[in-house]
């Protein structure tokens, strides 16, 4: 009979600690929510409401050819990307696109778009938008 009853205490305390834990550990609605999901667009709000995140791709609204290239961008404070993820050109290769607080596009790094080598390039741009290839083409 003991044994039964210490198997029984284990399996309570068991399931209130899961429960306790499932409480103190949980992602409530306040931390992230899912906001809306639209035809080419999933995005994620912070706790402050504004957009965080943003994972879809490209309709095609501002370049035909873009047209179904998936893409990632992060957002800060002030609504800005800062961070883009995306495929382009003939390629479809992986760019990651660093963008500063004015909209413009500091630093680039992907493989080749064109070529069948793909060869990795890293371009940085100034703040009057003059171009440096530290290695590849871009």
């Amino acid at each position: 009979m003991n044994k039964y009853l210490v198997c029984t205490a284990s399996i309570l305390a068991s399931f209130v600690g899961g429960l306790v834990g499932s409480t103190l550990f949980q992602c409530s609605s306040a931390n992230a929510q899912m906001t809306a999901l639209t035809g080419s667009m999933l995005n994620l709000d912070g706790p402050d409401g504004k957009l965080r995140v943003q994972a879809g791709y490209y309709d095609g609204s501002y370049s035909a050819a873009e047209k179904g290239q998936p893409l990632v961008a992060l957002y800060d404070n002030s609504h800005n990307i800062r961070l883009l993820l995306r495929l382009a050109g003939h390629n479809e290769s992986p760019v990651l696109v660093f963008k500063d607080t004015n909209h413009r596009d500091r630093m680039v790094i992907g493989l080749g778009m064109e070529g069948a080598e793909q060869e990795p390039f890293i371009a940085v741009f100034d703040k009057n938008g003059g171009k440096k290839l530290l290695t590849g083409n871009y």
